[in-house]
This record gives C-alpha cells, structure tokens and sequence, in this order.
C-alpha cells in the first residue's frame, strides 16, 4: 500500500517537472522568474537557520532536572525520618510496658527478669537507632532545602543573564561570571549526589555508630 502511494507521488512529481520544463521551453522569458524565486527561497532558508541559531544560543536556560530531583530527595527524607520517628514512638511505648510489667511482678522468676533485661537492652539500641535515623533524614532534608533554594537562585542568574544579553544594546556580557555560575551548579549536582548516598547508606544502617559517622560527614559536607 505504501509502495503504491509512493509511486502515484513520483508521478505526479515528474508529471509536473516535464510540465514546468515544457513551459519554459516555449516562455523562455519565465527562466529569469524561477531564478529569482530560487534564490529568494534560498536566502529565506538560510536566513530562518541563522534566526533559528542565534534564538538557541541566547535563549534563557530551562528548569534542568536537578530541582526535581532535590524535591524528590526532599520529600523521600521527609517520609523515611517520619517512619523512623514512628517506629521510636512504638518501640518507646513497648518499652515503657515491659517495663512497667517487670516493676508490678513483685519477684518474677530469675529466668524471666533475665529475659525482660536483655529484651528491654536490646529495644534501647533499637530505639536510638531509629532516632538517630530520623534526625539524621531530618537534617538531611534542611540541607536539601538550602541547596533546592541555592539552585533555583542560580538558576535564574543565568537565566537573568541570557535574557540581559539579549536585551542589551551593547553586544556585551561577563562570560566569567556565567561560567562561575555555571561551575557552582555543577558542584551543586555532586553535593546533590554525596547527601543521596548518604541517605541510602543510612536507610541499610543497622548500627547507631554507623549511623552517627554518616551524620557526621553530613553535616560536614557544606562545611
């Protein structure tokens, strides 16, 4: 069907070209008309590539992909440090009643004190594991927050600098000041990349050590 179509198109191009061929045999005068349309078509062509280029290069620079993922980021610690604080309250709460167990049993059996012991030792590492988790995706997400604000701040700088250099009537603009910009963006996408790998460690920390050291090269990271 397709094979069809294009070979009805092919006779109606050559058709026409003999059409057109044959009507500037007997009106020659028409040769200098086609000429010019031509070459109006061309500058039109190449006048419309120039526009499209220089439109491109000063164009201001779009919304690039790191906010999102910063708010994505953000809202991924929001959620991990909410779940890390409701798990504290639940072991808390389980705590306080084992506890409050033990103390009403007057003189419970040694096997069973030693148990609730090790029980109750081990809900209290767990306990500050979970709250060092949540503080630990708490300030993370503070630290998003100002690096989320930091980003859209230089973002519109260089956009506030394409759109200068196209509304200036001097053809000038401070290149060093927007390759500056443009490198604190880029450092701004590793410390992006450091504070996710640091959450994701923290999410697989099952040791509060662990998960302090982790804190502490968080809030390191901005100096």
């Amino acid at each position: 069907m397709k094979a069809d179509r294009r070979e009805s198109q092919l006779i109606r191009i050559a058709i026409i070209a003999v059409l057109v061929l044959l009507l500037l045999r007997f009106v020659p005068a028409l040769w200098g008309s086609l000429i010019l349309f031509a070459l109006v078509t061309i500058v039109g062509v190449l006048g419309y590539g120039l526009y499209r280029a220089l439109s491109k290069k000063t164009s201001p620079v779009s919304r690039d992909d790191t906010l999102a993922r910063i708010e994505n980021e953000i809202a991924a610690c929001r959620h991990k440090s909410d779940v890390y604080r409701t798990e504290a309250e639940a072991i808390r709460n389980r705590h306080r009643r084992l506890s409050d167990q033990l103390e009403k049993s007057k003189s419970p059996e040694p096997s069973a004190r030693k148990k609730a012991e090790k029980i109750l030792s081990a809900l209290d590492q767990e306990l500050g594991l979970r709250l060092a988790k949540a503080i630990f995706f708490e300030e993370s997400e503070q630290q998003l927050k100002a690096l989320l604000e930091t980003r859209k701040l230089h973002q519109e700088l260089i956009n506030g600098e394409a759109d200068l250099e196209r509304w200036r009537t001097a053809n000038y603009v401070d290149v060093a000041d927007m390759e500056e910009m443009k490198d604190r963006i880029e450092r701004e996408k590793t410390q992006l990349d450091t504070i996710s790998e640091l959450t994701h460690r923290a999410s697989g920390s099952e040791d509060l050590d662990h998960t302090e050291a982790l804190r502490r090269k968080l809030k390191n990271l901005l100096g």
